[in-house]
């Protein structure tokens, strides 16, 4: 990764990332914060499937370097560096840089909120009755501590990889049209065309990239994370060369 693209990609615009996502997650579930008893993984599903998370979700993966082409682009850039660096090394820089930055905004954004929880309601992991509310109450009941750190594992991994998605999302986008108002908002769009997909096609759980991204698929740790693997990964990759093939052609206009 080109020292530049590093510095950008992992600078202020993360953890602004960061605390936008901790404020999805506790403005969602912010009337049940006031509460003198709760159970923080209660107040984890419920954050995830109430209030605007999963919507939002993919504008805040965006922003640390969703739109790191478009910067270049329009600052007359990209020529100078891609002829410095190589092509082919400028775009796997540029990849790279949103792929792990829109993975982290959304990892880090959930895992701040999992501490916050735990902090406001300590967590009984050998009362399992508070678990009858949810679809997961099989999975948790009585597995003990090992079995909600593998549940909250997968999810972190689960919005790694769908960080990750989003924030190729925009940059491929803007490999086509480097606007960057319209590449942070592309993310929004294709989240609410798959939700329309996945009803219209009604597909598994495991190929609904909203069910996924909302917590509302009920899996296990173990298959969630083998269909996140699956379907962000993969889509992430395909997104990934696109835009390497796109790029090119988008750099070859430069000078």
């Amino acid at each position: 990764m080109l020292s530049l693209d590093r510095r950008r990609a992992f600078g202020g615009m993360l953890w602004v990332a960061v605390a936008a996502g901790l404020g999805l997650y506790l403005h969602a579930v912010s009337y049940l914060l006031g509460d003198q008893t709760g159970d923080p993984f209660i107040l984890f599903e419920m954050s995830l499937t109430m209030g605007y998370v999963a919507q939002v979700m993919p504008l805040v993966a965006a922003l640390p370097f969703g739109g790191g082409f478009c910067y270049d682009i329009q600052a007359g850039y990209a020529g100078a560096a891609a002829l410095r660096a190589g092509k082919s090394r400028y775009l796997t820089s540029k990849a790279l840089a949103a792929a792990l930055s829109g993975g982290l905004a959304s990892a880090l954004a959930m895992l701040a909120f999992l501490l916050v929880s735990y902090l406001r309601f300590p967590g009984d992991f050998a009362q399992p009755e508070m678990l009858e509310l949810t679809y997961l109450h099989s999975l948790l009941a009585g597995g003990g501590l090992g079995a909600y750190l593998k549940y909250y594992a997968a999810r972190l991994a689960l919005s790694f990889l769908s960080g990750s998605f989003w924030a190729l999302c925009a940059l491929c986008f803007s490999a086509f049209y480097p606007s960057l108002p319209l590449a942070l908002v592309c993310p929004l769009a294709l989240w609410r065309l798959a939700l329309e997909a996945a009803e219209l096609l009604r597909l598994p759980a495991w190929l609904d990239l909203a069910m996924l991204e909302d917590g509302s698929a009920a899996l296990a740790p173990v298959p969630l994370l083998l269909s996140a693997l699956a379907l962000y990964g993969g889509l992430g990759f395909v997104l990934a060369l696109v835009f390497r093939r796109r790029g090119r052609r988008r750099l070859s206009y430069e000078r």
